[in-house]
This record gives structure tokens, C-alpha cells and sequence, in this order.
């Protein structure tokens, strides 16, 4: 008889993971924790597994799995679908998994996922078990949920911020709650998603080396982030494969053939966006919330009343201005009043004054405005150079206001959509005046008060089509501050309002003129 002893298969493992899908799966007493990998990186499986784990290792445990697939596309649906009827045909330690899928076809599984309905169950014993559900993202049932919450893809939840709101205090509640998070950056920056993922810049030099395990730092948000890029997923043995030839490719080689390299940088470098869709980027805010004038500037929002000192900060030999975005309204979640002055110092456009308010009493906006001229004026020894109001949307008021106000200051009406000509191009005063200001703030020329809620109301601003819109935030804000400053600059700045267009005049004796003489006569 031989003495050597039996040889014992070793079990092929349910999910084979790359070196930075195991890194991630050492718990490291992180309760939380967000994974920036770049697509078809395995975000999803990886989620799964710790999923999966998870039920495993806590009887009657409870997990929340989200998905933006839900809002955004069917790609994820079908990764999901793939993994839980993977897991359905597998056991974990000895213990049966079930679901409220009827048969575990591919289609049943996606239907039945997309309409949020897909439910998982670990038994721990007859009476016991651990489950898990995947459903849509929605912040109004979000405040139900207990247990883990992992989110997929939460970069492309347009309303993640209330998401947030809500499932935070879920994972604080208890010790052994955990939140994960996984995607790719999202297209815009003002996506609340960035603020909880943004390195600095000692980490943006940090990730430049390649890591087979990808790369751990903590955002500026306090967050552990692990970070995945092109370069790191081919160390780690994730191949990119040429569109046409299927030849392997460098991540270099694939960017050179991309035709969109800022979605290439987005997805696969994992860059973050420096502006995305919002008109001003964060880099240029927060280099005039730096500035040295910042600070010296009063910020009044809502129902304060001014402080007799807000003319402190007003420099005696630059010109000063007024801006005013009209809104006439008090109701919980309307857009407000913003009320702005403004100096040119050495060519610098610094704000002195950013006041806004609800109301709908058109008394209280007048005196106000009023409070602020003659406060103003009685330091500075002279009126305003002027002041512009956006009239688009108040015209009515807006015209009452210019009447009882004429004998302090000149008012210049603005309507958003009136074409003008300015250096031999057709535009909105929308786009002008916009351009105006957003030049300034990329350029360096302009400060900002420090203020978070200032900073926030700028960054609703957004880039539409060689134009401009304004989101809405849960308060009503809208862009308010933004249009209120861009005013004031151009109250500031303009050596006259730029001309309407003139009709085109075909010379005498052409043969236009002779069709319209004859079409007259």
C-alpha cells in the first residue's frame, strides 16, 4: 500500500478577484468606504461578494444593495442579474441561498430587478436568515431602510444628496452597520458625489504610481477612497482590447483611439471633473474665496436685517455698484431676492455686500435697496455708478422700482433673452452678461466671500448650449447670488448698453430694395 496520503481537491473559488478587488476585501475596520474604479472594473461583483460575506458571517442581518442601473440603463441590471442567479446556483457555507425569482431565467432575473422587486435570503437555519435587496434610488423610502447599504454607480443619481441625507444616519446608528460605495467619477463636478471623493494634492501625486492593489487615500471629505485607474486594473490583469481587432492595448494605446478623451479620462483615469456642466469651476471659486478681499464683504442670508458696519469694508476711491435679481415671492421653496454691491479695486471686482431674502412685499425690497444706496453713499460721499436689475421675469415691478428709486441712483432694466450685438455677434444679455462675469472668476480677477452657502448658490449656474441655466436646489435657490453678481459687474463695467441689432437694410437699386419698394407699394 502506497503511504502517501489522498490527495484532496481544493475547491475552485465561487468569484476569482483581482489584486485590488482583494485588497478591498480586508475589512481594515472601515465602516465605510468608497471604490472609484474605472469601468467594467468589477465594481459590482465586488459588492456582491462583500454582500454575500456579510449575510454569511451575521445571522438576521439586513442589506440594502442600490443601484443607479434602476435610473440610468440597463448595462448594471444585467451584471447584477448575472451575479445573484450565480450566487443562487452555488452555496455559501453549507447554507441555501433563496429568492422571490420565480424560475432564474437571465430575463426573469432582469425583470424582476429592474422594477426594484429582487429580494435574497441566506439561511442560517429553518427560522433564520440574512437578507438582502436591491431597489431603486429614492430619497422618499430611503428613511426605511436598516442594516448595510451598498450603493452602485451613486455618481449617476441626479438627487444623490438627499440620498445621502437619508442613509447616513442608517450606518450610524449602529457599530456593525457598514456603507460601500462604488463608481466611476461623474460627469459634473457640482454632483455632490465629488465633494465626497476629491483628493489633494499631495494624493492626486500619490496616485500617479502603478499599484497591481490599487491605491487608499482619504478625500477631502474625510472618506477612505480606494482608487482604481486603466494603469492599475492592467497591473492587476484587466485588459483593454482594441475596438476593431481585438488586439490588447496599453491604457495610452486605448485613450490615443478614443474619440471622447474627456469620457476616456472620466472613466478609465479616473479623473475628476475640473468644471463639468456648472459655469464656474470649484478651482476658481475657491481662488477667490482666497483672495484678501474676500473677507471683507457682508453676507446676509434671508431675514437679517443689515448691519450698520457692512461700509467698513467699502474702499473710499474705487467705484462702487449695485446688482438685483428681482424675485417677488416668500413661499418655503421659491426663488429669492439677491441684492448686491460691488467695487472695482485695481481692476479687481470685488463683491462688498450679497444680501438675499424671500419676500412678497415689493415695500420691503424697495426699502432695502433704498437702506443700502443711502448708507452706502453717505461713506463713499457719492451714489452708485448705477445699478442693473433683471427685469426678465418682474418687469412689472421692476419698472415701479426704477420710478421711486430714480432720484437715488440710475437703473438700467435688463431683460435675459434681448438680443444685442456685441463686437459684431448677435446674443441674449443672458449670454453677455453671464460670459462677463465667468471670465473674471476663470481669469483671477474677482473675490468671493468665504461663505459656503455663496459658493453653493454659484455653482447652480450651468453651461447650456452657448448659454446659460440655473438648477434648483431643496430651498428654491437658483442661481440667484450668481445673476444678482453678474449685474453688478456689468453696472460696473459697461460704457453704455450694447445695441439692439438692426434690421439688415438691402443698399438702394438692388434687387431686394425693388421687391420691397414694389411689395410697399
Amino acid at each position: 500500500m502506497s503511504s502517501e496520503a489522498p490527495v484532496t481537491a481544493v475547491p475552485r473559488p465561487l468569484f476569482r478577484l483581482r489584486p485590488y478587488a482583494r485588497e478591498t476585501e480586508y475589512e481594515r475596520g472601515l465602516r465605510m468606504q468608497i471604490k472609484k474604479w474605472r469601468r467594467q472594473g468589477g465594481k459590482t461583483t465586488s459588492l456582491g461578494v462583500r454582500s454575500l460575506r456579510r449575510m454569511a458571517a451575521r445571522r438576521d442581518h439586513r442589506i440594502t444593495f442600490v443601484s443607479a442601473s434602476l435610473l440610468v440603463g440597463g448595462e448594471i441590471v444585467e451584471t447584477n442579474a448575472k451575479l445573484f442567479r450565480d450566487l443562487l446556483r452555488n452555496h455559501a457555507q453549507g447554507m441555501p441561498i433563496t429568492t422571490n425569482v420565480r424560475d432564474g431565467t437571465d430575463d426573469d432575473f432582469a425583470e424582476i430587478f429592474e422594477k426594484g422587486r429582487l429580494k435574497v435570503k441566506l439561511w442560517h437555519d429553518r427560522t433564520s436568515f440574512s437578507r438582502l435587496q436591491v431597489i431603486a434610488p429614492n430619497p422618499a423610502t430611503a428613511r426605511g431602510w436598516t442594516g448595510d447599504v451598498f450603493f452602485d454607480e451613486f455618481a449617476w443619481v441626479p438627487d444623490f444628496q438627499d440620498m445621502w441625507d437619508a442613509v447616513e444616519p442608517i450606518f450610524s446608528s449602529d457599530p456593525d452597520f457598514t456603507c460601500l460605495l462604488a463608481t466611476t467619477p461623474p460627469k459634473d463636478d457640482s454632483h455632490f458625489s465629488h465633494e465626497l471623493m476629491l483628493p489633494s494634492q499631495e494624493t492626486l501625486e500619490a496616485l500617479e504610481e502603478v499599484k497591481a492593489e490599487g491605491h487608499w487615500y482619504r478625500s477631502e471629505a474625510g472618506i477612505m477612497v480606494h482608487h482604481v485607474d486603466a494603469w492599475d486594473a492592467e497591473a492587476a490583469g484587466a485588459k483593454l482590447y482594441h475596438y476593431e481587432s481585438g488586439e490588447v492595448l496599453t491604457p495610452d494605446q486605448h485613450r490615443a483611439l478614443a474619440v471622447d478623451k474627456e469620457s476616456w479620462d472620466r472613466n478609465y483615469a479616473m479623473i475628476l471633473a475640473t468644471s463639468g456642466m456648472a459655469a464656474l469651476s470649484r478651482v476658481s471659486l475657491a481662488l477667490a474665496q482666497n483672495h484678501p478681499e474676500a473677507r471683507r464683504c457682508t453676507t446676509i442670508n434671508d431675514k437679517a436685517e443689515l448691519p450698520a458696519n457692512w461700509t467698513d469694508h467699502l474702499t473710499p476711491d474705487a467705484p462702487w455698484a449695485l446688482g438685483f435679481d428681482i424675485a417677488t415671492t416668500d413661499k418655503e421653496k421659491s426663488n429669492p431676492s439677491v441684492l448686491s454691491a460691488a467695487q472695482m479695486v485695481n481692476g479687481h471686482f470685488v463683491p462688498r455686500l450679497i444680501w438675499r431674502w424671500k419676500t412678497s412685499d415689493p415695500e420691503v425690497a424697495k426699502n432695502r435697496i433704498k437702506l443700502v444706496i443711502k448708507s452706502g453713499s453717505a461713506v463713499m460721499k457719492r451714489g452708485p455708478r448705477m445699478m442693473s436689475v433683471d427685469a426678465s421675469n418682474e418687469r412689472y415691478f421692476a419698472a415701479i422700482l426704477k420710478a421711486a428709486l430714480r432720484l437715488l441712483v440710475k437703473i438700467i432694466l435688463i431683460i435675459a433673452n434681448e438680443v444685442i450685438r456685441h463686437h459684431g455677434q448677435n446674443m441674449s444679455y443672458k449670454q453677455y452678461q453671464g460670459n462677463e462675469l465667468v471670465n473674471v472668476y476663470d481669469e483671477g480677477k474677482a473675490s468671493l466671500p468665504p461663505d459656503k452657502w455663496v459658493f453653493d448658490d454659484m455653482r447652480l449656474v450651468k453651461r447650456d448650449n452657448g448659454s446659460f441655466s440655473n438648477a434648483t436646489d431643496a430651498e428654491g435657490n437658483h442661481g440667484d447670488v450668481f445673476d444678482s453678481l453678474k449685474q453688478c459687474h456689468f453696472a460696473l463695467t459697461n460704457k453704455g448698453v450694447p445695441t439692439r441689432p438692426r434690421p439688415f437694410s438691402p443698399p438702394e437699386g438692388s434687387r431686394r430694395s425693388e421687391a420691397r419698394r414694389r411689395t410697399a407699394a
